[in-house]
């Protein structure tokens, strides 16, 4: 008895998962909400590709702004680096400034 009430739980989960999408497809192309009609989305090979290139170019980007802000803590906690960064950074301001004719 138990295994045919998980069974229909199963069910009513799908149809209640199945139903979802289909709002969800159905707002993201512009159906009306007519009950009768499906709306099935196909494989599409061009759309996978940007959307994992799209991904991996977030993940990389991601990955070197880490290693940016590591490198940046590590110079302000290092008193010699500190001092360095500081140096560069008066040279970067007076160079901006000459460039500007300020």
């Amino acid at each position: 008895m138990a295994k045919f009430k998980t069974c229909l739980v199963k069910e009513y989960k799908e149809q209640q998962a199945f139903q979802e999408s289909q709002e969800k497809l159905k707002r993201q192309h512009n159906v009306t909400a007519d009950k009768r009609i499906v709306v099935v989305e196909k494989f599409n090979m061009a759309k996978f590709t940007v959307k994992t290139i799209a991904a991996l170019v977030k993940a990389l980007a991601s990955a070197i702004l880490l290693c940016l802000a590591v490198a940046g803590l590590t110079a302000l906690v290092y008193p010699s680096t500190r001092a360095d960064l500081l140096i560069l950074a008066q040279n970067i301001l007076e160079q901006i400034l000459t460039f500007l004719n300020l």
